[in-house]
């Protein structure tokens, strides 16, 4: 019993390490599903659990993340569309690991109910894949809020791209583009974060925050404040 406490304590500091990590918190967040929550659906799935939309402490995804972030969906494994243009320097690859979590939700076919480990609480009569699907949503739409990403059938060449190496070369071919700071950030404050020298979606979206701006509670998420395009211009040179 006492070697079992041990265990589950490491792994509650471990989590505790992670989410300090993301900074903010994900409860009464858009991303709050939970009865208590403000996300989409105002609680319609009649759990109080909050986490369990993206995460579960056993038995989580491991096919495709090898049990990484203890991650409750399984993540696409489609082949996108990618975005492409005449003047872009960068090689545009597949999303990494940083945005495949993401567009487990966001890529415009995924539901809220498709998780690994369903919550005890769960009341599958509230939810389902049909009526609660983030698909079909229209980005800009006010009563639904920027829930999609991509479009079905894995198509996310109108947005901007992930998925790319963001270094010194590529700085200095394109030439609009600032030198980021080392391979992991792009900024010295470290907002901006790189994945292996690769821009993905958690390097603008933090997905536990969305209090970072001028305007709490609406801040889609991003790592910073974008007045006067603060965030674009972390990266481009305007």
């Amino acid at each position: 019993m006492k070697k079992l406490l041990t265990i589950l304590t490491i792994l509650t500091l471990s989590l505790s390490i992670a989410f300090l990590a993301y900074g903010g918190s994900v409860v009464g967040s858009r991303h709050d599903l939970s009865i208590g929550g403000t996300g989409w659906g105002g609680g319609a799935f009649g759990t109080t659990q909050v986490c369990v939309f993206c995460h579960a402490p056993h038995n989580t995804e491991k096919t495709n993340l090898n049990g990484q972030y203890l991650w409750n969906r399984t993540p696409q494994t489609t082949t996108f569309t990618l975005y492409s243009s005449s003047t872009i320097e960068a090689t545009i690859n597949q999303p990494g690991v940083q945005s495949l979590l993401c567009l487990s939700c966001h890529d415009g076919v995924g539901a809220f109910d498709v998780m690994i480990n369903m919550p005890k609480d769960w009341d599958p009569g509230l939810g389902s894949a049909t009526t609660n699907q983030f698909g079909d949503f229209n980005l800009d739409d006010p009563a639904v809020g920027p829930l999609n990403i991509g479009e079905n059938g894995g198509n996310i060449s109108n947005d901007h791209p992930v998925g790319f190496v963001y270094d010194d070369t590529l700085a200095a071919n394109d030439g609009a583009l600032k030198t980021p700071v080392s391979t992991k950030s792009v900024d010295a404050a470290g907002k901006l974060r790189l994945f292996g020298s690769k821009v993905e979606c958690s390097t603008c979206h933090n997905p536990h925050d969305n209090d970072a701006c001028s305007t709490p509670g609406s801040c889609r998420f991003m790592v910073m404040d974008n007045a006067g395009s603060a965030l674009c211009t972390s990266c481009h040179i305007k």
